[in-house]
């Protein structure tokens, strides 16, 4: 793992396989670690505030419901609305936010430099395909939990 011409294609054992990944990122760390506050972190925190502020919408509405409907809207649609975009984020930025990481890492493992432009271009290459992806993985998802509660 030292150049690029030490990496070979075979089978790993499960302890070759975890010493690869520890020296990986114990000599990427850096790169690795800010690549994940670039990314992940501005996406968990639009998540959070997403799941903060519908939440909070919601009770809004459910204490003043002893006045009467001052918004003349029903509460689930501020749920759905919440629900959606935290779908939305899950379907579509996880799965491309994961391909890219995805990127990095083997380039990383391969000894390549890549750049914030290499990954701009694996994001535009890959976008759709992690986005089909991450659609077939939410129906799934839907099935495997609402499924069994609809028998």
């Amino acid at each position: 793992m030292d150049s690029p011409d030490s990496y070979q294609i075979r089978v790993l054992t499960l302890g070759e396989l975890l010493d690869e990944s520890y020296l990986l990122f114990r000599r990427n760390w850096l790169r690795l670690v800010s690549f994940q506050l670039i990314v992940f972190i501005p996406t968990a925190l639009l998540e959070v505030f997403v799941i903060k502020r519908f939440g909070a919408m919601v009770m809004a509405y459910l204490e003043s419901t002893n006045e009467g409907d001052p918004w003349g809207l029903n509460p689930i649609l501020f749920v759905l609305g919440g629900v959606a975009t935290v779908l939305l984020i899950q379907i579509v930025v996880a799965p491309i936010v994961g391909s890219v990481l995805t990127k990095a890492v083997a380039d990383t493992y391969l000894s390549r430099e890549w750049k914030l432009a290499d990954l701009w271009d694996t994001f535009v290459k890959y976008a759709s395909a992690a986005v089909l992806m991450g659609v077939i993985m939410a129906l799934l998802w839907c099935l495997v939990t609402v499924g069994p509660m609809l028998m």
